[in-house]
């Protein structure tokens, strides 16, 4: 299933939720929605595209830069 990316609606989400840590394991697929609707984050800056991040490379779908320092 291919998903559009919208912009979010923080007004009915608690200040910085979207970007939290989720408080649950993170399923590939979920990982994959994150990855897609953080796109424009830092893993620096948010926790749940960095969670998404390490989800996707333990699973081998993303094979980070060795050239780049990682966390």
């Amino acid at each position: 299933m291919l998903r559009t990316s919208t912009p979010m609606d923080t007004t009915v989400w608690m200040p910085r939720f979207p970007h939290d840590a989720p408080d649950e394991a993170m399923s590939l697929e979920a990982a994959h929605f994150a990855m897609q609707r953080h796109r424009d984050c830092s893993i620096t800056d948010c926790a749940r595209k960095r969670t998404a991040w390490k989800v996707l490379v333990a699973a081998g779908r993303i094979h980070p830069d060795t050239y780049r320092v990682q966390e």
